[in-house]
């Protein structure tokens, strides 16, 4: 990592922003009827697709290939010389990606708006909100990360320990939402609604999505720290401001001039395939989704099958090896999710499952997450599907290197809901339709599988880590990147320290402990 990541050459990048603007940047900020002239496009365009990385090459190189293998949603059909995250041997250049991109993207507009409003008002709450956003997903691959010690012009910053990380952000997501409440309460005016992609300035939405992210990381923390995640997350469901819990407030991002970077990938590079883990569920539950999902393979399986998916790491894999796979079925200029209400309904089915208070019994959001799903996705079946007490994931006949690459599946699990099953068995029902309707939020899947076991994802065919990596409990977070640790080596240090293991790719990280 270059040594000033943290502030990005900010003195430069801050003077054209505020010649003109910052004299009345406060009265405006604090004051809706006030007239205004800011450049928004500028500073909340970026902090938004940095989110979910609608750029090409960021998508493909954090949530195509750390999201797409770890989380048993996609793989990559290409080996790079050998050296890559589907065989646990990346080289650092790769690793540091996903931790460089977001903040070398992120906080220079975050840090301009942070310093003209003085940290008050609505600019800044949603610069707070689209923070912790794009920060949590760092904070899922890597633990430990600068964030509350973070500050404008400091390039060796202290790292937060994940318990600390947690209640910083929930906390800054309850005090945006406070807020923007506050804001709405006495104007309609929607200051955001030319550089807003995703809501159109609505901060109604954007306090449902501020409240449904709560409610996402406090399940996360459900196992390190129980109390504030229900509290938390208890918080979120009962909050007047609202969730999204209908397909009218989807959090999707248009990939604008960008093609969609899903389907740039599978198409024009021909470098990411269906991962094998989710056909081979899909297909053993006759899933309706599929031809939403991906498009029809040239090769079969066992004879059956239309829709056949890659086994992930694979030493020597060629894109002509991959070809005849399934892949994205996504479009060109296709929008791409941020959150789905259909997440927003597992999550309070799994909390409900855990005796907290969501505003219903677990199955009836679990069934709803279900259709919510079918919805989103304009497929037609969801109430055949939920009621389907017999189907279970179908194990995997590898039309290529059957005897390398074939997979018998364990689990037994079925799809309708069983009021007599056990805790966990429940919850690998909800975790594994979550799993099935959150695509491709590889990252989220990818959390949920260290934080559960759940769903059951195929191990990698070739584990290149040279002992580090366990085969069976699969990668668990990432390393430090190796320019931190020589431009901020004592602050790393105490962060390895945080992590109570060494600083590899088989340390479990603070929430993640299912074992």
């Amino acid at each position: 990592m270059k040594r000033n990541i943290l502030h990005i050459a900010l003195t430069a990048a801050l003077l054209p922003f505020f010649t003109g603007c910052t004299d009345n940047f406060e009265k405006y900020n604090t004051e809706p009827y006030v007239p205004y002239t800011l450049p928004v496009p500028v500073l909340f365009g970026q902090l938004i697709t940095t989110g979910i990385n609608v750029q090409q090459n960021d998508n493909q190189m954090i949530d195509q290939m750390v999201g797409g293998p770890y989380g048993g949603y996609l793989t990559m059909s290409t080996s790079w010389g050998g050296s890559n995250f589907n065989t646990y041997n990346q080289t650092d250049g790769w690793n540091q990606i996903p931790f460089n991109t977001p903040f070398e993207k992120f906080y220079p507009n975050y840090y301009k708006i942070a310093e003209a409003t003085q940290k008050k008002g609505h600019f800044f709450a949603m610069a707070q909100i689209l923070r912790v956003n794009t920060m949590s997903r760092v904070a899922l691959c890597y633990g430990p990360i600068p964030y509350s010690k973070v500050s404008k012009g400091e390039s060796q910053s202290p790292y937060d320990s994940e318990a600390e990380l947690y209640i910083s952000m929930l906390q800054d997501l309850t005090s945006a939402i406070a807020v923007l409440k506050d804001y709405i309460s006495a104007t309609s005016l929607r200051p955001l609604s030319e550089s807003d992609v995703v809501y159109n300035g609505d901060y109604s939405k954007w306090i449902r999505f501020a409240n449904s992210l709560k409610l996402r990381l406090a399940m996360r923390i459900v196992n390190a720290n129980p109390n504030l995640a229900c509290k938390a997350a208890e918080e979120a469901v009962n909050d007047d401001g609202g969730l999204i819990d209908n397909a009218s407030y989807n959090a999707m991002v248009p990939v604008g001039a960008e093609p969609n970077p899903f389907w740039l990938v599978a198409n024009s590079w021909g470098e990411i395939r269906a991962n094998a883990t989710l056909t081979s569920y899909m297909n053993g539950y006759k899933d309706p989704r599929m031809a939403a999902y991906f498009t029809a393979a040239t090769v079969e399986a066992d004879g059956t099958d239309t829709y056949v998916g890659l086994r992930s790491g694979v030493k020597g894999m060629t894109t002509a090896m991959g070809s005849k796979f399934s892949k994205p079925a996504y479009g060109q200029k296709d929008d791409m999710p941020m959150f789905l209400s259909s997440e927003t309904a597992f999550l309070r089915a799994e909390g409900a499952l855990r005796g907290w208070k969501m505003g219903g019994e677990a199955k009836d959001f679990y069934e709803q997450g279900i259709a919510l799903s079918f919805a989103e996705r304009k497929v037609n079946g969801a109430e055949a599907y939920v009621a389907d007490k017999t189907s279970t994931p179908k194990s995997y006949v590898s039309p290529i290197e059957a005897a390398k690459m074939s997979y018998s599946i364990k689990t037994k699990i079925t799809i309708a809901w069983d009021e007599k099953a056990n805790f966990d068995t429940n919850l690998e029902r909800i975790i594994t339709q979550k799993w099935i309707a959150n695509f491709p939020l590889g990252l989220e899947a990818w959390a949920d599988y260290r934080r559960t076991g759940y769903p059951e994802i195929f191990p990698v065919v070739d584990n290149l880590s040279n002992g580090v990596i366990s085969t069976e409990r699969q990668q668990r977070r990432l390393p430090f990147p190796l320019k931190e640790k020589q431009g901020n080596s004592e602050n790393v240090a105490a962060a390895v320290n945080m992590l109570g293991g060494p600083d590899t790719g088989a340390t479990d990280l603070w929430w993640a402990k299912k074992k």
